[in-house]
């Protein structure tokens, strides 16, 4: 395990141009030793990359944060032939008003952060099968989870702004997905390729489009649950779809490409042996949802 803390600079933050000392850490740990790795972020306020590393068995990161503001944590340590990464942003003075600016129009929040502002970049093993869970507070994420090996993906979006990419057919068995989407919004294309088994997804008070296509899907069984927000949900048109919705007379639910069987159960118009199956529960509070199959 190697931690090498390097590059100190001075910026101006905050309305009293006080100066804040912004420190920049580097990580490094390889998982050449281990049968699985389990990742744990919980991550408070800023903007967050993860993607693969070209290296098979490497863990390479960099936080940059104002240290009078957040304080990371990270640890490496292992449990069996397991491996684990854990990281933590803590933030402190966040009562403070002044520091972010709020404002409502048709439901759409739009966050100005005006300090605290952190920037955090991993890049996982592409050779090492991989367990996800991210837990985030506040800021914008960008992942891109092709090649990396997963096994489970965990996601609290909380007020962030999410955007997830799988471009290539994960490799061994995935077993679980669950995306929560709160005040954000979260888009997410390819999730088809991680050939998930369960699937749950909810949506608060923002928005979320899902693509479930893929190159190689598998068999899914999912729970969708809608709120206040919206959901455009993206199925694939080579597999045998089933949707129950359960919905009020405050919801706006449509769906396309498939037909109705009976009273708020939808199916796809042919059935075909050798195809995936998927089958979900839509419950739908407030909010609206729309379904299409593409090809």
């Amino acid at each position: 395990m190697l931690l090498i803390s390097c590059l100190y600079l001075s910026l101006i933050f905050g309305q009293n141009q006080e100066k804040d000392t912004v420190i920049r850490e580097n990580y490094h740990f390889s998982t050449k030793d281990y049968r699985d790795l389990e990742v744990s972020v919980t991550y408070g306020i800023g903007s967050l990359k993860i993607l693969a590393n070209k290296k098979t068995y490497d863990i390479d990161g960099k936080i940059e944060y104002n240290r009078s503001k957040l304080t990371p944590y990270v640890s490496f340590d292992s449990f069996g032939n397991t491996a684990l990464l854990e990281i933590k942003i803590e933030s402190t003075g966040l009562e403070d008003k002044n520091n972010f600016h709020f404002s409502i129009d048709d439901f759409k929040i739009n966050r100005k952060i005006k300090k605290y502002e952190n920037d955090m970049e991993f890049r996982l093993p592409t050779g090492t099968p991989t367990a996800l869970n991210l837990d985030f507070g506040m800021g914008s994420a960008f992942l891109d989870l092709t090649k990396i090996k997963l096994t489970s993906l965990d996601i609290d979006c909380g007020l962030s702004d999410v955007d997830i990419v799988v471009n290539q057919r994960n490799r061994g068995r995935f077993d679980r997905l669950r995306l929560k989407s709160g005040l954000g919004d979260l888009n997410a294309t390819g999730l088809g390729n991680l050939r998930a088994r369960k699937l749950k997804l909810e949506v608060g008070l923002g928005s979320a489009i899902i693509d479930l296509r893929g190159k190689d899907i598998a068999d899914m069984d999912g729970e969708i649950n809608v709120g206040l927000g919206s959901l455009d949900l993206i199925l694939p048109g080579d597999a045998n779809i089933r949707i129950y919705v359960d919905d009020t007379f405050l919801s706006s639910v449509n769906i396309k490409g498939l037909r109705e069987e009976e009273q708020d159960e939808w199916i796809s118009p042919e059935w075909k042996t050798g195809r995936p199956n998927l089958k979900f529960d839509l419950n739908v509070g407030l909010g609206a949802v729309d379904v299409e199959v593409r090809d």
